[in-house]
């Protein structure tokens, strides 16, 4: 009989928010990718920082991604669970679904696009328990927030 060692992993990511020149700056180690939304532009973005997870390689390097954060821009960060919830038919959410519903909600406040995120996921999945945890932060910088 043969005992196979398991790795121990982990994806992660690691940011901060520098509220005395707005940028939002963060390193990712195979995690879901954060996500941006531009209040000027209306637009969403995948902010994509490639790197495998932690454990997986003994001497992996990780580099820093920084962001300029506007007054009303926001941004979404969340576990695995969520962007793999399934439907009945076992499909997944996927990154695309995950920031098509943080678009349609990006102009609210931040505990109420995390309700609308929680409320859509539930929509996908059926009524299905999730497989795994889900997870969310959602930042917002104030309309009214000081430039320093």
């Amino acid at each position: 009989l043969t005992t196979v060692k398991r790795a121990k992993m982990m994806t992660i990511v690691i940011f901060r928010v520098e509220t005395k020149n707005h940028v939002f700056s963060f390193s990712n180690a195979g995690h879901v990718f954060p996500v941006l939304f531009k209040e000027k532009t209306k637009t969403v973005t995948e902010l994509e920082n490639i790197a495998f997870p932690v454990g997986t390689m003994v001497r992996a390097k990780y580099k820093e991604v920084s962001v300029d954060f506007q007054p009303e821009d926001a941004l979404f960060l969340c576990t695995d669970g969520l962007v793999e919830a399934r439907n009945k038919k076992r499909k997944e959410a996927g990154t695309r679904l995950m920031a098509e519903w943080f678009s349609e909600c990006a102009h609210l406040d931040p505990q109420e696009i995390l309700a609308e995120m929680f409320k859509k996921v539930s929509i996908y999945s059926e009524g299905q328990e999730p497989e795994d945890d889900i997870t969310m932060i959602c930042l917002k910088r104030l309309k009214n927030s000081f430039p320093g």
